[in-house]
Order: structure tokens, then sequence, then C-alpha cells
């Protein structure tokens, strides 16, 4: 199936799944600012923002691995438009969180 079937089974799923995302990023951004007042002074923000992108990662690299993505990521060509997105957006998460303390 594809983004243009019929049934739109397929975009019903990505809607869902990007309306999940939404909401568990917002989640983190809420929990993450609330533990780093908490914490301020065992852990600086910096500090926090590694551990978090670091767990992040542990996490999402071998389920990307596991579903195939991390392979055609690596093995297509891709511009360096495309990489600076891609790097932009992950770059994102972290700046939105320091922003908020500096």
């Amino acid at each position: 199936k594809d983004w243009t079937s019929p049934d739109n089974e397929r975009l019903v799923y990505g809607v869902v799944m990007m309306t999940g995302a939404v909401v568990t990023g917002a989640l983190k951004y809420v929990l993450a600012h609330s533990f780093i007042r908490e914490c301020r002074r065992e852990m600086g923000v910096l500090e926090f923002t590694f551990w978090l992108e670091v767990m992040s990662t542990a996490m999402l690299l071998p389920w990307a691995w596991w579903r195939g993505d991390l392979t055609v990521l690596v093995s297509h060509p891709r511009s360096e438009q495309e990489w600076a997105l891609l790097l932009g957006t992950s770059a994102f998460g972290g700046v939105r969180i320091l922003s908020q303390f500096f």
C-alpha cells in the first residue's frame, strides 16, 4: 500500500503516529523542564541534555536498525541539503531545552 491508496490506511496511521510523536515530545519537554528545575544544583542543563540525548540514541538506534531505516539512511546517497535538514532537526530538541535556561 502507498500514501495514495483509496482506503488511506497508511495516511491515517501516519497521522496517528505523528500525533503521538507531538504529544510525547511535548511531554518530554515538560518533564525535562520540571526535572532540570528540581535538580539544577546536582546536574546542570548541559549534562542533563547530554544524558537525555545519549539515552534517546540508545533506544532509537537499535530500533532504526531492526526496522531497516538505518540501512536505508546510510546506503542511499543524500545531498548536503538533506543531511543539513536531518542534523538540524536532530539538534532542535537540545537547542529548545537549552533556550529555556540560558
